[in-house]
């Protein structure tokens, strides 16, 4: 008789009922600017034990410059929060083509997600 094939194990299931991914989660900042670069990976100073995810989307010029910033969503307490807009309001961006034509203003999104170091 020919011998079944063992299946992959599946991700743990936690008490909603939801796959744990937590391993699969990304730490840091993510951009979702298309066309554009950070010149420096944004590094706040945040000296606070909570951990969580916030989303902002900011708008640049096309000189590569924050010109608003809109938390779309948080779930660390609004004095955390602040510390990551204000590091994302000192960054600058660059165009990652000379060929493409860009608007007078950008959106896109960044993510941060904290984890407790």
């Amino acid at each position: 008789t020919p011998e079944l094939p063992v299946p992959t194990p599946l991700p743990a299931i936690d008490e909603r009922g939801l796959y744990k991914t937590e391993n699969l989660q990304q730490m840091g900042a993510q951009l979702e600017l298309p066309g554009w670069e950070w010149d420096a990976v944004p590094q706040p100073q945040d000296d606070s034990d909570e951990c969580g995810k916030i989303v902002f989307e900011i708008k640049i010029d096309e000189m590569g410059e924050v010109v608003a910033i809109k938390t779309l969503e948080k779930t660390v307490s609004p004095l955390v929060a602040e510390v990551y807009r204000e590091a994302l309001a000192q960054l600058t961006f660059s165009k990652t083509s000379s060929s493409r034509v860009y608007a007078p203003i950008s959106t896109g999104k960044v993510t941060f997600v904290i984890q407790l170091k």
